[in-house]
């Protein structure tokens, strides 16, 4: 009995089946680990949420005097307590041009940047200054402890009642976020932004 071996040809087909299987099947667990990167990513987004709300119904109730500046794009807020010696900023900032230092947004230029919630406390000082002139808040230092960096920021507009005794702001944010979209025009961001609306 005389055994034939493969053919030039068939070796070929038979490698290139199996190099389109192997493409196949390393392109679905590509697709699978992003898709797990982004239900990753989108559940630290609401943990980090739920925790910033929680610690904003905590300032409101310790701090129930609010003033609410605007700006162009980026509204903040100044939380007060009772005595009138302790005071919270509320508002969205990116990193600044120190090391491990962020500044208030004022202004959107239309391109998308990794910005966060943050609530800091301030001086007496600070304080004086903000309410002289709205526009020193913008060169207050900021610090990553007090930023919620899990949320990926879109805007913040806040309006306040009844003399500061009430305040509602709307949080706008992104589900998830990814290095890859910095810089892009906001409108090439393949999500739109999520809102709440929050009254203290």
């Amino acid at each position: 009995m005389e055994t034939r071996g493969y053919t030039l040809s068939e070796i070929v087909v038979a490698i290139a089946i199996s190099a389109t299987l192997l493409g196949g099947t390393i392109g679905l667990a590509s697709r699978a680990v992003e898709a797990l990167s982004l239900a990753k990513t989108r559940s630290q987004t609401h943990v980090s949420l739920t925790d910033a709300l929680s610690k904003l119904a905590t300032v409101s109730s310790v701090f129930p005097s609010v003033r609410v500046f605007g700006s162009w794009s980026f509204d903040y807020a100044v939380f007060t307590n009772s005595g009138k010696t302790a005071w919270i900023l509320l508002g969205v900032a990116e990193e600044g041009d120190a090391p491990s230092q962020y500044r208030l947004v004022s202004v959107s230029d239309g391109t998308y940047r990794k910005r966060f919630l943050i609530g800091q406390e301030l001086t007496s000082a600070q304080v004086r200054a903000v309410l002289f002139e709205p526009q020193t808040a913008f060169s207050v230092p900021l610090y990553p402890e007090s930023a919620f960096e899990g949320i990926s920021m879109a805007s913040l507009s806040a309006e306040e009642y009844n003399s500061g005794s009430l305040a509602d702001i709307q949080l706008s944010f992104y589900s998830s976020h990814r290095d890859e979209w910095i810089g892009r025009p906001e409108f090439e961001i393949p999500e739109f932004p999520l809102s709440v609306n929050v009254v203290f």
